[in-house]
């Protein structure tokens, strides 16, 4: 991997394809952040049949320099009345040794 590698078609050894479809997310009878259901469609993908391991996380954000959601500044608009000591980046799996 690079750091400035570009989007590829190649699909990597093992991964398994996921066909597109449409469900419906969300739900207008449970909690009101889940409304409203709506119909929406994702795009096939593909994925690795086994879940990703630690060692092969961080050598992914090395390689990359991918930084994790929990590494991003948050946008205070995005969470109104949170307190500013709540909005700071954390430090996630990143830091995990080999």
């Amino acid at each position: 991997m690079s750091r400035h590698s570009t989007p590829s078609t190649a699909v990597p050894e093992g991964f398994i394809s996921i066909h597109g479809g449409e469900f419906t997310m969300g739900s207008d009878k449970h909690y009101p952040e889940e409304a409203p259901a709506r119909r929406v469609r994702v795009g096939g993908f593909w994925i690795s049949p086994t879940a990703v391991t630690n060692r092969e996380f961080v050598r992914f954000v090395r390689e990359t320099g991918y930084r994790t959601v929990a590494e991003r500044p948050l946008d205070p608009g995005l969470f109104p009345g949170a307190p500013a000591e709540n909005l700071v980046p954390g430090q996630g799996a990143v830091h995990l040794g080999e």
